[in-house]
């Protein structure tokens, strides 16, 4: 997972709220070691600047926010958006290589129609939007780097 943010524009970032490793919740903590690792960076660093960029503008549904707010909420979301499971319910399994339309058709089939991008031959993002209240609908404005034969990486 890389993040949770609101669309929009740069409004919505850095909005001074600073990032407070000891107001997360031990259980969200663990979550986010599991489930939110840094891809390029250690998870802490990675976390810092997702909270500090996204997380401190944010405002959950009923009105909570600060860092567990927002890590807890994120983690929610990406766990109901079981992108692995899409996959592979269309035969689409990690450390293989795959038509990049067929990865996309069966993304597009679960959460309507999504951002892709690759880089160097494999999936590096898939990006999925959410209306306000956690429901998907289709990305706009968002674009496809994936095409021809791509590899879903195992980790």
């Amino acid at each position: 997972m890389h993040g949770l943010w609101p669309s929009g524009g740069s409004n919505y970032e850095n909005c001074g709220d600073e990032f407070n490793e000891n107001s997360i919740t031990q259980s969200t903590l663990n979550d986010m070691q599991t489930y939110w690792s840094g891809l390029y960076t250690p998870g802490e660093s990675f976390w810092e600047h997702e909270y500090d960029k996204h997380g401190s503008c944010f405002v959950g549904p009923n009105g909570q926010k600060g860092d567990e707010a927002f890590f807890s909420t994120a983690l929610s979301v990406a766990q109901q958006a079981d992108i692995y499971g899409a996959l592979s319910s269309a035969g689409i399994v990690p450390g293989n290589s795959y038509d990049a339309h067929d990865i996309i058709n069966a993304i597009h089939k679960s959460f309507g129609y999504s951002g892709f991008a690759c880089q160097k031959g494999a999936i590096q993002q898939i990006e999925i939007c959410l209306d306000l209240n956690f429901n998907y609908i289709d990305c706009s404005g968002t674009g496809n780097t994936c095409s021809g034969t791509v590899n879903y990486p195992s980790n």
